[in-house]
């Protein structure tokens, strides 16, 4: 999928510019912070003109930092290799044309970030709002120009092009809202967690941004194909599968009870073939939408069908 950068919008600002003249991007102009979700966070400038490089080796605090590097020229080279000596941290030079400003980018642990979504549906309105939290167990702030953020795979997703104080502990940024229709529930076998029924509601939000996976070993929602956002339902139908063993597979039996005071709308969704290879054929008419009353219920015949001549 291709990656979208998006805006962010500050929801929080902090007073407290005088600290940061204590910290190493004190040295720095146009100081740009680059967030990931489970690695070293980018902290890079420009030397201002007064410094040279060798000032920017000079960082009183040196907890969480994990190396240096820097884009110079040939003379600003000798510079910074003659001032390494006392530095404890890893530093990587690279060198360009004569006139260059150095660059300087700090790589330091402890400033993360995740998504967080919300939603509300009702009367098949639905609304989504996203936000960005970034995690700061750094024990300091850190002041930035400009703010990017980075999915799992080191794609750009969301960035505030502004002047921000990030305050130890933790911080909610805005990052989009969007609105929608939302369907009836759609019980939907295999997908998007494979074993069995899942009970979700697609909504229909054109105007999402985009979505991004945390990495959790437990499932995230929501869960989005194209333009449709998936979401587990809220009012639940009372589900019990049966299932016999057949010579090829599977003969099943799901009983479905409407158990709340409320009529629900049900449609059915499913892929022809599992993804363990069994076939999923529908037995005695097996309905694409149901309707059921508070308190009925109904029973529907599936098979799962493997090839055993394969």
């Amino acid at each position: 999928m291709k990656s979208i950068t998006t805006t962010l919008l500050l929801i929080i600002l902090l007073a407290g510019c005088a600290e940061r003249e204590r910290y190493a991007e004190r040295y720095l102009d146009s100081v740009t912070l680059v967030l990931h979700m489970d690695g070293l966070a980018e902290v890079s400038g420009f030397l201002k003109k007064r410094f040279e490089p060798g000032d920017a080796l000079e960082c009183p605090d040196m907890a969480g930092m994990r190396g240096i590097k820097f884009n110079c020229s040939s003379e600003d080279y000798v510079t910074i290799i003659e001032n390494l000596q006392d530095c404890l941290i890893p530093v990587a030079i690279t060198t360009s044309i004569s006139d260059a400003i150095p660059s300087v980018e700090y790589l330091q642990e402890g400033i993360t970030w995740k998504p967080n979504y919300q939603w509300s549906v009702r009367e098949g309105f639905c609304s989504f709002t996203a936000t960005v939290l970034i995690v700061n167990s750094t024990g300091r702030e850190w002041f930035t120009e400009s703010i990017m953020m980075m999915d799992m795979l080191n794609e750009p997703v969301c960035r505030l092009s502004d002047t921000l104080i990030i305050p130890a502990g933790e911080l909610e940024l805005g990052w989009w809202h969007a609105e929608g229709t939302a369907h009836p529930l759609t019980l939907f076998y295999g997908w998007p967690i494979n074993a069995g029924w899942n009970q979700l509601i697609p909504c229909h939000v054109p105007d999402a941004g985009q979505i991004v996976p945390a990495g959790d070993e437990t499932h995230e929602w929501p869960v989005r194909t194209g333009d449709t956002l998936w979401i587990q339902a809220e009012h639940r139908v009372e589900l019990r599968e049966t299932v016999e063993q057949k010579t090829d597979g599977y003969s099943c039996l799901l009983e479905i009870r409407n158990g709340s005071e409320r009529f629900m709308e049900i449609k059915f969704s499913h892929p022809d073939i599992l993804p363990r290879g069994a076939e999923f054929v529908e037995v005695e008419c097996f309905p694409a939408v149901l309707e059921l009353y508070p308190g009925e219920q109904t029973m529907l015949k599936y098979d799962l069908i493997y090839d055993v001549s394969s």
